[in-house]
């Protein structure tokens, strides 16, 4: 199985910081965004409070500088507690903006550095990495942000890859067209996981979506969709299920408009 639980001590380092300053520019149409960045913060249980109050006031700064780098925040449902940053980059240049000053931020780095000490004071580990999204297996961003994500992490055999990849289009895609889910991505690891990891994602509104026949075996058919699991369990060597629930008021959406939707991707 797959942990997304980091054991290392985090560093009195303002990793936050580091990931918000990173973000992508909004201005980008959602289909250029070609990899979406994750970072998982497992916070001391005793300072979930002060996580969310700190996570909130450094927000407040980045709206007050007018920052224009967007970043939504999860919550574990399942598994191990911790909270997830989640941000999408066009390229993997953007990142090289840690390199440079922001000149929205100058005048506010003194606050956001206090902040950023303040929220890794309140974790135990951190883990981030970097996946690239498969174009061909993501729907196009929904008008709504899900209120929660249904993700599917999967390990395959390395040489296995793309033949999963080909069946998912050809047979698992359609499907999902078919459904009704209007949220699903599908991202393979390129740093901080193995390369031959897939993680797919399915927006959902309640634990009430999940009870019952999954709409994507509806819409192939039971027949149909276990024929496609016999061929796609000898590519893989551990699968893991988790859910996530979005937290709109730890997210930093400059994108939206007030009192504007939720939009977005997870």
């Amino acid at each position: 199985m797959i942990s997304l639980s980091s054991s290392k001590t985090l560093p009195y380092r303002c990793a936050f910081a580091l990931v918000s300053l990173s973000l992508l520019a909004t201005q980008l149409p959602a289909q250029e965004r070609n990899f979406r960045s994750t970072t998982f913060y497992k916070i001391d249980p005793g300072r979930i409070g002060d996580f969310q109050a700190a996570v909130k006031e450094y927000n407040a700064v980045l709206a007050k500088a007018h920052d224009d780098h967007p970043y939504s925040m999860w919550v574990s449902a399942t598994g191990d507690r911790e909270y997830v940053l989640v941000s999408y980059h066009a390229k993997l240049a953007e990142l090289d903006i840690l390199r440079r000053d922001e000149p929205k931020l100058k005048d506010y780095q003194a606050d956001l550095t206090r902040i950023a000490a303040r929220i890794n004071h309140c974790a135990q580990g951190v883990r981030s990495s970097i996946g690239e999204i498969n174009k061909d297996l993501t729907l196009p961003v929904a008008k709504d942000m899900p209120k929660m994500v249904s993700v599917l992490r999967i390990t395959l055999r390395p040489d296995k890859v793309d033949q999963y990849l080909a069946l998912a289009k050809s047979e698992l895609l359609p499907a999902i067209k078919k459904s009704g889910i209007t949220t699903y991505s599908t991202v393979r690891m390129r740093y901080g996981a193995a390369r031959a990891e897939i993680a797919s994602s399915v927006g959902v509104n309640s634990w009430a979506d999940l009870d019952g026949t999954s709409p994507i075996v509806k819409a192939m058919g039971a027949s149909a969709y276990e024929e496609y699991l016999n061929k796609i369990r000898p590519l893989m060597t551990a699968v893991e299920y988790n859910v996530y629930r979005y937290q709109p008021e730890l997210s930093y959406r400059p994108d939206l408009p007030a009192g504007g939707s939720t939009g977005g991707s997870c």
